[in-house]
């Protein structure tokens, strides 16, 4: 007897696999790996954007243009990632300062979620469904379309609001950044050099010899050099060339 001839019990069918069907936990992790990858896209995008509108706002801060002062990539990023542990830490002091009136409103809506339960499994809302089953079939689809329009009509304020805050909040948050950091190094250098014992210290700037400059240095590119100039209490920008930059004795 050969083996064809077995019945159909003996001899089953062996199912050959599929190689265009994918395990479920591979095409899981595929989706996922995705997902990162674009989120990380958006969080690069982002990042450089914060950190430029920090470093624009960080030098309109000081009154400077920031036109002679280049900056590389990786100085955009790094700047934006401070901007961002900024607000972060700035948003945790908020939560922590504000904890009790977080926690009545996490009470208040538990509350009225809790009341929406109830009221779900009231005879209250049984009679009223009673009523609108007693209702002619048209008047159901009149209130869905009415209902369906206008939160059709609401979703493109809404949408049109996402928006605005997705591109504000970045520009919000690198505007705060670059200011508060101008603000904070203002107040610090305007002692004067002998009592900043920490960060930048004083420089003196000369050409041909001669003092031109005495301050702490706010910013520098291959052509100009920005300088908070201690004796004017000023900022000021000054041409690289012909110069030279001395520790000044004066800074301990």
């Amino acid at each position: 007897m050969k083996p064809d001839d077995l019945p159909t019990s003996a001899n089953p069918t062996v199912a050959k696999p599929n190689p265009d069907k994918q395990p479920a936990t591979t095409t899981l992790w595929f989706s996922f790996a995705k997902l990162i990858a674009t989120l990380g896209s958006i969080g690069g995008v982002l990042l450089h954007l914060i950190g430029y509108i920090s470093y624009l706002s960080y030098m309109s801060a000081w009154g400077l243009e920031s036109g002679p002062f280049h900056k590389d990539i990786d100085e955009v990023l790094f700047m934006g990632y401070l901007a961002i542990m900024d607000g972060s830490n700035h948003a945790l002091s908020l939560i922590g300062g504000h904890v009790w009136a977080i926690l009545v409103v996490w009470l208040s809506l538990t509350a009225y979620a809790f009341l929406i339960f109830r009221q779900d499994k009231s005879d209250t809302r049984e009679k009223a469904k009673q009523i609108f089953q007693r209702l002619p079939n048209w008047v159901p689809d009149l209130l869905g379309s009415v209902l369906g329009s206008t939160l059709t009509l609401a979703l493109f304020p809404i949408g049109l609001l996402f928006v605005l805050v997705v591109t504000t909040l970045p520009v919000s948050i690198g505007d705060s950044f670059g200011r508060s950091l101008a603000d904070s190094q203002y107040k610090k250098i305007t002692a004067g050099c002998e009592h900043v014992t920490q960060g930048n210290r004083c420089l003196e700037i000369r050409k041909d010899g001669k003092l031109i400059a005495h301050g702490f240095v706010i910013d520098s590119s291959a052509s100009h050099i920005a300088l908070f100039d201690v004796d004017l209490q000023r900022a000021r920008t000054l041409v690289r060339e012909g110069t030279e930059l001395i520790a000044d004795s004066r800074s301990k």
